[in-house]
Order: C-alpha cells, then structure tokens, then sequence
C-alpha cells in the first residue's frame, strides 16, 4: 500500500506542477480550457489515491438520516444565554449588504432562542461598514467588528473568536444559502455533533445557476484535498459551516494559515476551510455534511486562476505544517468532543 501511495503521489505532484506551471503565463479563458483537458486524468488519479486512504481512514457519514427542523416545543437554552451566533465576513459587499442584513433579522427575530450576528468587515473600500452601523443602530442583536483587509479567513476567526452563542454559524455576504436552511444545522448542533457542514455535493443538495468552469474547479479542488488531507468529505469550501463554541474557539484558535492580520490587496480567497476542517478530523471530531440549497451568486471577489492557485498552496502548507508538528493535540476542553466512529 505504502508503495502504491508513494507513485500516486509522484505522479500527482507531476500533473499538479505541470498545470501550475502552465496556468502562470494562461488567461482566464486558457485556464478554464486546460482544466477540462486534464480534468480526466487528475481525477483518475486523485480518487486512486483517496481510496487507499479511505482504507485506513474510518470516514463517519450519514448521508441517508433525515434532517427535521427544530420542533417548536423544544426549550434549546436557557433564557440568559445567546443559543446562536452568525458570523458573517464582508468586503467590499455595500450592493449585497442591506438585503444580507434584513434576511437575517427577519428569519431570526421570529424564532423562539436568543442569537447575534456579526459582521466583521475585512477593511471594504466602499460602504459596507456604514450600512452594518445603521442595522446595529436598529436592532442591538446585530454587532460590527473592523478589520484590516487582511482577507476572508482571518474575517472569519475575527468573528468566530468574539462570538458569544452556544452555537457558531459562519455564513457568506452573498446568503447563497437561503436562511430557511439553517434549520438543518441546529438540531444535529444541538445534538452535539461538533461540526456540521452544509454541502454541495452531499445527496439533495441543489446548486443552481453555476457556471460549468466554476463546478469543474471546484470538483477538481475538492479530490486533491481528499486524496492529502481529508477524505470522505465532499464539500470543504461551502462557505456556510455551524459549530459547537468550545469546538469553534479551539479549531479557529489553532490555526496557522491567515491567523495574523497580513494585510493584502484586493480580493482574498483562500482555503482556510480546510485547514479548519483537517484540525477537526485530526481531533477525531464529528464532522457532518448535510445537502444545502445553493445559488450562485455572481461576484468580482473571486479570480479563478489566482485563487485556485493560491488554494492549492494551502493544501500543501496544511500537509507541510502537520509534518511539521504545528498542530497541537486536541485541548482537553475538547475531551468529551463526540469522537467519529
């Protein structure tokens, strides 16, 4: 096994350089075309090598188990305390923003728990932070916190780290996933699954309107990241992703990609997730997918050439880091985390 591991690596490390090494001097049409010529071959090997994996990797999922809303008649905390918390990451987002706000609010004021949403602008150029200040204005459930434009992954640990609820949900500017389906999340939450994942590739979900080019990247991404750091999920980059707090502090505590405020220029998107992710399994934490409902939402924050490569830098500093010993064993408030079996 060992020796039929290390050719599939040799030989993956061979593709991967060689798109790298085309995709620097490739326009963004060129690109798209290189991907779906090597598209085959990639995926050939890749889910070669995520089946060895997958032999000594015990993947716990439960694609087939329903998900209910939350009965209306279960108490989920106690009056003193704030059950959710959205942690949501802006940049430059003032067009999405005012529709953003009012979703949230209108979906959350009429459930029976406390909760909170945070904004927490990444250093936006426009008035994004502006239009955060008049929903707080309005309703004190709604927080801001500034940043530096140091991009999305340390928006997101911002926020996650100053988030009070019992419950940490991460979600886009765009709310490509309608709220309604944050009821999907809460009760396996609740339930003390540690870390539940909505999925675009999980069994019913939907994606609508996403550009082939987009889908494919996405596909191809997503074999790499099995084949080297976490097999068996399917989805690590959907942008909406609910945690157990002492879970949530742990993890985005421990990270080492994006954990200082490096400020940067322009549009920043980066695989965090899956360092987020990796630091879950490693744990031996539960980590859930379940199938979303997910719309496309066209935007000029991403750059699929740069940002594909800069993910597939991630990757390998996650694999590099771990080899490394960054990553500390699991806290031990994490000591009675629900362990996947």
């Amino acid at each position: 096994m060992a020796g039929r591991r290390a050719h599939g690596w040799g030989r993956l490390s061979k593709i991967a350089g060689s798109i790298i090494d085309r995709a620097r001097v490739f326009d963004r049409v060129n690109w798209i075309c290189l991907l779906k010529y090597e598209c085959d071959e990639i995926i050939c090997y890749v889910e070669s090598l995520a089946a060895i994996q997958l032999q000594t990797v015990d993947v716990w999922r439960d694609d087939n188990r329903p998900v209910h809303p939350i009965p209306p008649d279960i108490e989920l905390n106690s009056e003193d305390d704030i059950l959710l918390s959205i942690v949501v990451p802006a940049y430059n987002e003032e067009r999405r923003l005012p529709d953003t706000l009012e979703q949230i609010r209108s979906h959350l004021a009429a459930q029976s728990f406390r909760w909170e949403a945070i904004v927490v602008d990444d250093g936006s150029g426009d008035e994004s932070a502006a239009i955060v200040e008049q929903m707080v204005a309005r309703d004190g459930r709604f927080r801001l916190i500034r940043n530096p434009h140091a991009g999305k992954g340390y928006a997101v640990r911002t926020g996650i780290l100053a988030a009070r609820g019992n419950l940490i949900f991460m979600a886009d500017a765009d709310l490509s996933m309608p709220m309604s389906e944050t009821s999907k999340f809460l009760p396996l939450a609740q339930n003390d699954v540690d870390v539940v994942i909505g999925s675009r590739e999980a069994k019913g979900a939907k994606r609508l309107d996403e550009p082939y080019y987009r889908h494919l990247m996405g596909r191809v991404f997503n074999l790499l990241v099995q084949a080297m750091l976490v097999p068996g999920i399917r989805d690590t980059q959907c942008g909406f992703k609910c945690f157990r707090r002492p879970v949530a502090r742990a993890i985005f505590g421990n990270l080492r990609l994006y954990s200082a405020p490096k400020e940067v220029v322009g549009p920043m998107v980066t695989g965090f997730d899956v360092e987020v992710l990796f630091l879950a399994r490693k744990w031996g934490l539960q980590v859930r997918e379940i199938p979303v409902i997910w719309h496309h939402s066209p935007t000029n924050n991403v750059n699929p050439v740069r940002d594909t490569l800069r993910m597939l830098s991630d990757i390998v500093r996650v694999r590099l880091n771990d080899l490394g010993g960054q990553y500390p064993t699991a806290p031990a408030e994490l000591g009675h985390a629900n362990h996947e079996k």
